[in-house]
């Protein structure tokens, strides 16, 4: 295979910006009703991301030109 690899790095919030990460109260947002309502938000977007990106072939140029400037 003679492709380049790229990958995108996504933060998602689960919690106020006081509590720290990986931290016990950080550890319970995670595991909050809200936490994973977020995270399910977040892999959805992410899915889609990668759904945009294996069907248009444009798209995936511009993002890996894009990510080779940096």
């Amino acid at each position: 295979m003679d492709q380049d690899p790229f990958a995108i790095h996504a933060y998602i919030q689960i919690c106020g910006d006081e509590v720290a990460g990986h931290s016990r109260e950080f550890a319970e947002a995670s595991a909050s009703k809200h936490g994973e309502e977020v995270l399910l938000i977040a892999a959805k977007a992410m899915a889609m991301t990668a759904i945009d990106l294996f069907t248009d072939p444009e798209l995936m140029e511009r993002a890996k030109k894009e990510f080779k400037s940096c």
